[in-house]
């Protein structure tokens, strides 16, 4: 009996992904969109994030929009869009900020974490993006682990996750 945190097959054996030398592990949680490859402890291999993405949504096109430039203050994830039927967001793996261990820490450790969000919910506020779903779920954190195994993520940065159910707004 499959489980809900298996990945269909379709997906298994998307050519895209296969061709990038991605091998999909499991969701990261029950029925859902967002599926993680295994990497072995200790392994500076990268590891990726890919989910599947609802075409009734804006996420695509925000998403690209964001890569234009991902130096500070813009703080979302670099990713790749595989333009398929449906499309596929390839992302590195980062933690989230949920897990991240505050106990201990300086203040100026949490405070960071914080203006770093502030920033970059400012930046996409300027660019006429509203998220309209920030939690500690949608917030991650690259380590020094993370950072190690792919170039394009800066260790420490904060990055804002998950444009499902966010909007372009006009101008005006």
């Amino acid at each position: 009996m499959p489980s809900s945190l298996d990945v269909p097959d379709w997906l298994k054996n998307h050519p895209e992904l296969l061709a990038r030398d991605i091998k999909l592990h499991m969701a990261i949680k029950p029925y859902g969109s967002l599926y993680y490859t295994p990497r072995p402890l200790g392994s500076y291999i990268p590891q990726y994030m890919v989910k599947v993405l609802d075409s009734v949504t804006e996420e695509c096109s925000i998403n690209e929009r964001l890569q234009h430039s991902l130096s500070s203050p813009n703080h979302s994830l670099p990713c790749e869009i595989i333009r398929s039927e449906p499309h596929l967001l390839v992302m590195p793996f980062v933690g989230s900020l949920a897990f991240l261990e505050f106990k201990n820490r300086p203040t100026s450790f949490i405070l960071d974490a914080y203006h770093q969000i502030i920033e970059g919910v400012e930046y996409l506020h300027r660019l006429q993006i509203a998220h309209l779903d920030i939690c500690f779920d949608n917030v991650a954190s690259a380590s020094d682990y993370d950072a190690a195994t792919d170039a394009r993520l800066v260790e420490g940065k904060v990055y804002i996750v998950d444009f499902g159910q966010s909007r372009q707004l006009a101008l005006g």
